[in-house]
């Protein structure tokens, strides 16, 4: 896959539109909610930007293995 970012320290290096997007679903794999029809933990959508194809996959990381605060790893 491509690249990755860590949602709670690195989310300033993600296109805003994208991150505009992807704020929803992070929020909801963070708080161990799930989305239909995707794969438990994670989520897949498109970037917005009509100019651009771009897909990007989130993923919610164990607790335990993430870096202190936990949370998303990456986007």
């Amino acid at each position: 896959m491509g690249d990755s970012f860590d949602f709670d320290t690195e989310r300033g290096q993600l296109c805003p539109m994208a991150m505009h997007v992807a704020f929803p679903y992070v929020d909801i794999l963070r708080y161990g909610g799930a989305l239909p029809g995707q794969e438990p933990g994670t989520a897949v959508f498109a970037c917005p930007d009509v100019d651009t194809l771009n897909i990007f996959r989130i993923e919610r990381t164990d607790p335990l293995d993430a870096p202190a605060g936990g949370g998303v790893s990456s986007i």
